[in-house]
């Protein structure tokens, strides 16, 4: 195993690994990982043998994708490394009308960079996709997912949530401040997005992400 550019000059120069010690290696595209043994190293390439068969990595129970209106600044490296974290497959930027951040491309990449360093200290061996935004009235009639559910004051309660079974491809949508206009609520509706509430309180962005993500997740696993 070859590694270049960027990982070749964090194990070199920021972690400062020598020949013969043992890293772990992941891909980013599947759950497993190995152990492997550095051959040889440098700032620009780092050779290692793997010395284990794949070990497998924990997954959530279901493949959520987590669709919010992006959040200022600080704001939105927090929501990203955590979402990472909990376990969110897919990170996907929305536009709405009440949104006030439109990212653009160096803006993605950075967090697609940020989703590589949280995966490595969280232990996640597939990577949290970012995809490029969308327009929220544009998008919600075509989000392929089965079951889509917008995080929503006076939705259905937790408690009353449906079941849905492992495996399960599922969408959270999560609006900006001052949350969806009435407008777009009624064209979720219409397209068979089911409302729910996840807290009593009216949450910040990154809170109602992370909290109806964590939620979603548990009840999934709840259900095995």
């Amino acid at each position: 195993m070859v590694l270049t550019g960027d990982e070749a000059h964090h194990l070199a120069r920021v972690r400062r690994i020598e020949v013969g010690q043992t890293i772990e290696l992941f891909d980013g595209l599947s759950e497993d990982a190995v152990l492997a043994e550095i051959q040889e190293i440098s700032s620009k390439r780092v050779v290692a043998l793997a010395t284990s068969p794949p070990r497998p990595g924990r997954h959530p129970a279901v493949n959520l994708t987590l669709a919010v209106a992006f959040p200022k600044g600080e704001r939105l490296d927090w929501l990203v490394e955590k979402a990472v974290e909990i376990g969110v497959s897919t990170l996907q930027p929305i536009l709405a009308g009440r949104s006030v951040v439109d990212p653009r491309p160096a803006k993605l990449d950075r967090l697609r960079r940020h989703v590589i360093e949280a995966s490595k200290q969280c232990g996640r061996n597939r990577l949290m996709a970012i995809q490029d935004p969308v327009r929220w009235l544009d998008w919600i009639p075509v989000c392929g997912d089965s079951l889509r559910l917008l995080a929503h004051p006076g939705g259905i309660r937790q408690g009353q949530w449906p079941n849905w079974p492992p495996e399960s491809h599922l969408t959270l949508a999560v609006g900006p401040e001052g949350g969806f206009t009435d407008a777009e609520v009624e064209a979720a509706r219409l397209a068979r997005w089911i409302p729910i509430d996840i807290a009593p309180t009216i949450l910040r962005i990154e809170t109602a992400a992370l909290v109806g993500s964590a939620l979603i997740i548990n009840h999934a696993q709840s259900e095995t």
